[in-house]
């Protein structure tokens, strides 16, 4: 399948929101929801990559246990949606978003390493929130905009969390 930059999509999407175009309901979920399910998957994906890293990589035990936590939740959001995503729109073209580059992340060590984790952390989990909050409120499907609201919900928790480790 053909997949689709993030932004073009997703702007299509809000313009033919802001358009006023006539969808009937199945049109309608299209517009939205298997995208959503995409980007939010692909960010999951980022954000997985990161906490990988940082399991790895991380001086701070606390960052550490933070990272393994968090991978087996975004492992478990993940599947779900794509579950959701192949059930239930496996005609609609598939988008994602962009691959977090952790090369320069990579390359240092200690403190500094931690200190980069948290912000890079805190940059994607801030991606995540906004998909989340756009999704609970732009999503069709209840499931899917019931799991978006729990989603905003969870990372809202996880950016707390992150600050927490800061200190």
């Amino acid at each position: 399948m053909k997949k689709l930059h993030l932004f073009s999509t997703l702007i299509l999407c809000f313009s033919l929101h802001a358009l006023g175009h006539d969808h009937n309901a199945k049109e309608e979920s299209y517009t939205y929801d298997p995208f959503f399910l995409d980007v939010m998957t692909s960010q999951n994906s980022n954000e997985l990559k990161l906490l990988k890293l940082a399991e790895r990589n991380a001086l701070s035990k606390q960052i550490k246990n933070f990272s393994l936590k968090n991978i087996t939740l975004l492992q478990k959001e993940n599947q779900k949606m794509s579950l959701w995503r192949k059930g239930k729109y496996p005609e609609a073209p598939r988008i994602s978003s962009p691959d977090i580059n952790l090369s320069e992340l990579s390359k240092v060590k200690g403190k500094e390493f931690d200190e980069k984790f948290i912000k890079t952390f805190s940059e994607e989990i801030d991606k995540s929130i906004d998909l989340s909050k756009r999704g609970a409120q732009e999503n069709f499907e209840t499931d899917i905009k019931d799991f978006a609201e729990k989603l905003y919900k969870l990372q809202e928790g996880r950016k707390k969390e992150a600050i927490k480790l800061k200190n």
